[in-house]
């Protein structure tokens, strides 16, 4: 967990309201487990509280995010050029468990919208260690999709949007349904809405790999602030995402 200062080397839309952005900078030596994230300071002086967001890949010198504009924070940040220096702290949080995985096993990741965010990066470490990866990715809209082809040339995709626009029309559940009900994988990796964290919970409730990254308002980042929390499940009390997640097992807590 570094702060460090990083250079804004290209930015652009990838889908509507959503923007990749890529900074240089010395992070190449940094602990990174996909699903963790960083919290960035926007620059403007009025908006002193950083913004969480969450780590595609760090690779050589560049820390890769993707996120959406959904105030006047990040709105500022998707009209940042190239050469603006970002102050990032982080990584923070947890990542997705992988070490019980082997080579040539099957795992499947299911990313709603924005979630394939972080998904991204597991898909290259899991590829990377042979495992193959089957992907479900749900959108509203066929607008809303990206990385498409970098997906497709890293495992087998499934695309499911709400309006039919693309791939199967309906929702995530739908397609598993249809497609999927007799598919075995070691391991089940999921994000996005609330919503389909619970039906991923519900549908693959007896399997012993189930993990999900949450998506919560983190004000901190760093469990101070308590306005990220997860109900727990095995007890009373709450786990907080930002410290004890983003990632949990569907037996921690209540998605």
């Amino acid at each position: 967990m570094q702060q460090r200062v990083l250079k804004l080397k290209a930015q652009q839309q990838i889908a509507p309201n959503t923007f990749e952005l890529i900074l240089s900078g010395d992070v190449a030596a940094l602990a990174y487990q996909p699903g963790q994230f960083v919290m960035l300071q926007i620059p403007d002086t009025a908006h002193l509280l950083r913004r969480p967001f969450g780590i595609v890949t760090i690779e050589a010198d560049r820390l890769h995010l993707i996120y959406r504009t959904v105030g006047v924070g990040t709105k500022l940040l998707s009209q940042c050029r190239s050469g603006q220096l970002l102050s990032v702290f982080g990584p923070l949080g947890n990542g997705f468990p992988t070490a019980f995985l082997k080579p040539k096993q099957e795992v499947l990741l299911i990313a709603g919208g924005i979630g394939m965010a972080p998904l991204l990066g597991l898909l290259k470490r899991l590829v990377a260690h042979g495992i193959v990866v089957t992907i479900i990715f749900g959108v509203k809209t066929k607008a809303a999709l990206f990385y498409q082809l970098e997906l497709e040339s890293l495992a087998k995709v499934y695309y499911t949007t709400e309006d039919g626009t693309f791939g199967f029309h309906g929702n995530v559940n739908s397609l598993i349904e249809a497609k999927l009900t007799q598919a075995h994988y070691q391991a089940i990796y999921g994000c996005g809405p609330a919503g389909l964290l619970q039906m991923i919970a519900r549908r693959y409730q007896n399997h012993p790999h189930v993990y999900c990254a949450v998506e919560r308002p983190l004000a901190c980042g760093i469990g101070e602030c308590y306005a990220c929390v997860v109900p727990a499940r095995q007890q009373n009390g709450y786990y907080k995402a930002c410290e004890d997640g983003p990632v949990f097992s569907k037996e921690q807590v209540v998605f």
